[in-house]
């Protein structure tokens, strides 16, 4: 019984470590691109004021 309660608890702490994981690595990817979004926006806007 022992055996079984420590691997079922080892197995939770790597699911949840896994999905912090994914979690933390999607958040860093979604502000990364939103960072170079705004930078090309930027460019766009201050090119297109450039043109007038």
């Amino acid at each position: 019984m022992g055996d079984a309660v420590r691997v079922f608890l080892i197995g939770l702490l790597g699911v949840f470590t896994g999905m912090a994981c994914l979690y933390l690595s999607i958040k860093i990817t979604r502000t990364a691109v939103t960072a170079v979004e705004s930078n090309r926006k930027a460019r766009e806007d201050a090119g297109q004021r450039g043109d007038k």
